[in-house]
Formats: structure tokens, sequence, C-alpha cells
């Protein structure tokens, strides 16, 4: 009996562990879209600094960017999509089969109504 309370707590253990996946992925392109009023302003921005980890090892789906800290992005429906709509902010994560992702942000300014930025970069996810 001893024996198979072993077994039945390794083998919880083990297969919350197998099914966990983690994802380290790192920006490419990026560009942003700011409009204040009617005046529109577009530029190209780095994206090699953005580090996410997209992980399912709590038993669901997160997106944090790389150190823990939240995006922001807090319903994960899947691996491959992650999204939320808040106050003053909107955005979505995309991962395609070939690893490659899309991440868009919308930011409304509070003190200033007028000013909106959409944010896209994508890159490449690597299967940790």
């Amino acid at each position: 009996m001893q024996y198979l309370k072993y077994v039945l707590i390794l083998s919880a253990f083990l297969s919350s562990n197998v099914f966990s996946e983690t994802y380290l992925c790192i920006g490419d392109k990026g560009a942003e879209i700011t409009s204040t009023g009617q005046t529109i302003h577009s530029q190209v921005v780095s994206a090699e600094n953005l580090k996410l980890i997209l992980s399912n090892e709590s038993g669901k789906w997160e997106l944090k960017y790389h150190g823990g800290a939240p995006t922001g992005l807090d319903k994960c429906i899947n691996g491959a999509l992650c999204e939320t709509s808040g106050d003053g902010f909107g955005g979505t994560f995309f991962k395609n089969k070939s690893n490659v992702f899309t991440f868009h942000t919308l930011r409304n300014y509070p003190n200033n109504q007028h000013k909106v930025t959409d944010a896209l970069i994508k890159g490449l996810c690597t299967k940790l």
C-alpha cells in the first residue's frame, strides 16, 4: 500500500511537468504609430530588447516579460493567443505554428485623451 502511495504522488508530479511548455520569445522588428488629434507619427522601433516568456508551468498559459514583470495581457486562451482589454490599454499576443509571434499593444493616455499609441512587434519564440 505504501508503494502505491509513492507511485500516485510521483505520477501526479510527472504528469504536471510532462505537459508544461515554456517559450522564450525575442523581438526582431517593430513599428509604432502615435496619433495626437489629427497628427499621425510613425517610426520603426528597436525590438531586440523585447524578451517574453510564454509558459503553462502553473497549469494555465501566462505571458510575462523576461524577468517576471506582467505584460498586461492577462487572458491567455491557449499557447498561441493572449489578450486583454483594460481601461486605456489593450493588446494581443499571437504565436503561429512556425513560432513567429506578433505582439500588439494599444495605449490611450488618460492625461491626454487625444493621444493613442499602437505598437506592433514581431519576433521568434524558441521552446525551452
